[in-house]
C-alpha cells in the first residue's frame, strides 16, 4: 500500500495527464488532503540543522547509541536543544 506522500507525488506527476478529481478518486484522497501534502512537500524543511546534527553525533559514534547515565538519549537531548535554544 503506498503512503499519502506517495500518493500526492503520484498524482502530481499524473495532472497533466488526467483531471484532478478523477486521480484523487482513483487514490482515495480527499482533495484536502491532497493540497495539504502538496504544501507540505513545498516548505522547507525547519528541522534540517537538528537532524544534521544528529546525524553527525550518530557517525561521530559509529551508530551506537548515546546514553548519560540517567539513561536518556543525548542525540535526543542535543536535537532538542537545537529547535528550542531559546527555552533551555
Amino acid at each position: 500500500m503506498l503512503s499519502t506522500q506517495e500518493k500526492v507525488s503520484i498524482i502530481n506527476e499524473l495532472r497533466q495527464e488526467w483531471s484532478l478529481s478523477r486521480l484523487l478518486i482513483v487514490a482515495g484522497l480527499p482533495r484536502s488532503t491532497f493540497y495539504y501534502h502538496v504544501k507540505r512537500l513545498k516548505a522547507p524543511d525547519r528541522y534540517q540543522s537538528a537532524r544534521a546534527l544528529v546525524l553527525k553525533i550518530y557517525h561521530q559514534h559509529k551508530g551506537a547509541m548515546v546514553t548519560d547515565v540517567s539513561g536518556w538519549h543525548v542525540v535526543t537531548r542535543v536535537g532538542y536543544l537545537m529547535v528550542k535554544p531559546s527555552e533551555n
